[in-house]
């Protein structure tokens, strides 16, 4: 049983817990309005979350079960990318939509952006850590510059021009 932990002021509190219990999820939104995709357990899976504040419910699953996903923009309009299988899909509040996948086989990076501009970096391309940075417009995934060092699980956070890498391993 996996709940949703929250940090209101200078403490954390608990959540609703998810419905689908699993590892390797993802998500975006913010505290209160948050769409969860996702996951691994014992295989990937494609289940989707909304949850609202207090209460987590069951929507519309992902085209295609995936786990270590990205994940950029709001409840209503997310995109999920990357992951195991890699597959890019667009959610619109109600349902996902197949996207062009990213350029490279990635799994467990750092994400961040809106819907319409995204970015990837870092993650595990079998078998070893990459730097790859890829950039979505919407549209298409672009390469870009690779970052400085080697990271895979690592945090992501920001906007496609302006995004922060924090923690991972390489």
């Amino acid at each position: 049983n996996i709940s949703l932990n929250t940090i209101t002021g200078a403490a954390w509190a608990s959540g609703g817990a998810i419905v689908d219990s699993r590892r390797y999820i993802s998500g975006c939104g913010v505290q209160t309005a948050i769409v969860a995709f996702g996951g691994f357990s014992p295989n990937a899976v494609n289940s989707t979350e909304l949850y609202n504040g207090s209460a987590w419910s069951e929507v519309n699953n992902l085209g295609t079960a995936s786990y270590g996903k990205g994940a950029a923009g709001t409840q209503t309009a997310a995109l999920a990318f990357g992951g195991s299988p890699v597959v890019c899909e667009t959610w619109d509040g109600s349902n996902w939509t197949s996207s062009p996948a990213m350029n490279n086989g990635q799994r467990n990076f750092g994400s961040c952006g809106i819907q319409t501009a995204a970015l990837a970096f870092g993650g595990r391309p079998e078998p070893s850590v990459s730097a790859k940075t890829e950039e979505w417009n919407g549209t298409i995934w672009s390469e870009k510059n690779d970052m400085n060092v080697q990271q895979s699980l690592n945090a992501g956070s920001g906007t496609s021009t302006s995004a922060l890498s924090s923690g991972g391993y390489d």
